[in-house]
């Protein structure tokens, strides 16, 4: 995607703006969130910010697919939009149903292994059963590892993806127990209830990603038999009538709940895997009391595409940012020409609101922070994340990346990013940071 392109999404959130007061509100953000997805740099983006008409929303995603030459999607679901290319949609759901296979089936080899190892050690004394059984208990951290370190180099884009479920602590079988011992709907919280985030066992994981193939046939859909957004009049082709396509996510059964099924959608490296109604209280309450670590990826605009929102931020009235880091009105139109002067032929700009420099922001259980596949998840996301800013707007690197595995050149071995290496000068954005931010007793709401 270049700059022209970038433009022309830019153009149509103005069209749009001057219909709608909710699209000239947070016209820069929705540039912003439009543009990342469409260089591949996320799957997709959630309209949790503003109540966007539906209709301007398809307006946006019909430009966009143009733009970009790539069929797009909104999904509704539950009267919130999320809007990402059907094409990366499908490859990372595709990818985690595939990573979650994967590692039960190393888990299950290494149990085997343990279990053939364990009938040996048991002949030769009583001290090598402990020791087999102290490995067993780290066998699903370490499949994990295994996968993630393999996917590193491997077919993997996104890194792998985390379930995190929320059970009583201590009870016989926790890993086995499944959801029966939650409290019933309506019944206080006792203080030693003792409930905890955990990360999904493997087999259940594998089941949860299964309901996800009503969404990929949906999404398949879209590129085997393309329809428009809109009728198709005598004043558009063909080729722009079927880009932007509109999936109804309510209409289709045995889906994920909403927090989950977004978690999987965003493409984030931890998903909180809530079934009920229920059991998304207990998961507030449990995160509220334990206590959370909020992750934020900074990632400002900078080069033409800085100055393409800084126009649009500047020249079309207030914007009201997406997580409430204040209101920035629009400068007096001298000092807009000024600024546009001093634009041209800069690489890096200072942006007049911080929320066009927060790329995205998932959190993980404070309990959960510390483990070592945990962190790994995270690590190796964000450095892919990395790898994809960093040629987002630089035609001649994405090139040479895409000539490359899926897994991206600048991915080393073992899941390190080589970040020294990057280069952000021809770039759109002026870096990836990730935030990490402790919160002790946040109100949480699944």
């Amino acid at each position: 995607m270049d700059a022209a392109a970038a433009g022309r999404v830019v153009a149509a959130v103005r069209a749009q703006a001057c219909r709608s007061a909710a699209v000239r509100r947070v016209a820069a953000r929705l540039s912003y969130d439009v543009i990342v997805v469409l260089c591949g740099v996320r799957p997709a983006f959630l309209l949790d910010y503003a109540h966007v008409p539906l209709e301007s929303l398809l307006a946006v995603a019909q430009a966009g697919a143009e733009a970009a030459g790539t069929a797009v999607a909104v999904l509704t679901l539950d009267g919130c939009h999320l809007l990402g290319r059907v094409d990366e949609l499908l490859q990372h759901l595709r990818e985690v149903q595939q990573q979650t296979s994967q590692q039960l089936q190393t888990q299950q080899q290494a149990e085997r292994g343990l279990e053939q190892q364990g009938l040996r050690r048991r002949a030769e004394g009583p001290g090598q059963e402990a020791e087999v059984a102290a490995v067993a208990e780290c066998s699903p951290e370490l499949a994990a590892q295994d996968t993630t370190t393999a996917g590193a180099g491997g077919s993997s884009r996104r890194g792998s993806c985390l379930f995190v479920t929320f059970r009583q602590r201590g009870g016989s079988g926790m890993q086995e127990q499944g959801h029966e011992g939650l409290p019933k709907a309506g019944m206080p919280h006792r203080p030693h209830d003792q409930w905890g985030a955990y990360v999904l066992a493997l087999n259940e994981a594998q089941t949860l990603t299964a309901q996800l193939d009503p969404l990929r046939r949906a999404l398949q859909a879209c590129v085997a038999c393309p329809a428009a957004a809109g009728p198709i009049t005598s004043n558009t082709t063909a080729a722009a009538a079927v880009k932007a396509h509109h999936i109804h996510l309510d209409r289709l059964p045995d889906l994920p709940l909403q927090p989950t099924l977004q978690g999987l959608l965003l493409g984030y490296p931890l998903v909180y895997d809530v079934r009920s109604h229920d059991e998304a209280a207990i998961a507030s309450r449990c995160l509220a009391m334990q206590g959370l670590m909020l992750h934020r990826v900074v990632a400002p605009p900078g080069g033409q595409l800085a100055a393409i929102l800084y126009d649009i931020s500047s020249g079309g009235g207030s914007t009201v940012p997406a997580e409430g880091h204040g209101v920035v009105r629009s400068a007096p139109k001298k000092q807009q020409q000024q600024r546009r002067r001093q634009l041209q032929g800069c690489n890096h700009v200072q942006l007049p609101e911080r929320d066009l420099e927060m790329l995205c922001g998932f959190s993980v259980p404070r309990s959960l922070a510390g483990e070592t596949r945990v962190a790994a998840a995270v690590r190796e996301w964000h450095t892919r994340l990395t790898a994809r800013l960093a040629v987002a707007g630089n035609r001649e690197a994405a090139l040479v990346q895409s000539g490359a595995a899926a897994g991206y050149g600048l991915i080393g071995e073992g899941g390190k990013g080589e970040e020294d290496t990057l280069c952000y000068g021809g770039s759109w954005f002026q870096g990836c940071e990730l935030e990490v931010e402790e919160h002790l007793a946040p109100n949480v709401v699944l």
